[in-house]
């Protein structure tokens, strides 16, 4: 549950830290996600603490994505996870990721 509106750069910094800890940190290569709007990419925050320092916070009502990925010489992995701020809680607002879908 959520007792207060978080920082972006401080869930950003939580979410690479699985793959930083995991030893992947020389394999992420941009921000953990950014705001959500009626045209994919909002004007609003971002999931950030790797391109910029974002300290705007996530507000009931705020859409975002999740989108962690690490990237290698041959290929790259990256997730997409959308979700919406509550007034107490984040949603995931689509279905759940069952499979790896190859993108070549």
């Amino acid at each position: 549950m959520l007792s207060t509106a978080v920082e972006t750069c401080v869930a950003a910094v939580a979410c690479s830290a699985v793959l930083r800890e995991t030893g992947y940190a020389d394999k992420i290569l941009h921000r953990t996600g950014h705001s959500l709007g009626e045209t994919v990419h909002g004007n609003g925050v971002n999931m950030d603490d790797y391109e910029t320092h974002d300290d705007r916070r996530l507000l009931p009502g705020t859409g975002f994505t999740i989108e962690p990925g690490v990237y290698f010489d041959d290929f790259g992995v990256r997730t997409e996870i959308n979700m919406v701020v509550g007034a107490r809680e984040a949603t995931v607002t689509g279905p759940l990721q069952t499979e790896i879908l190859a993108l070549i």
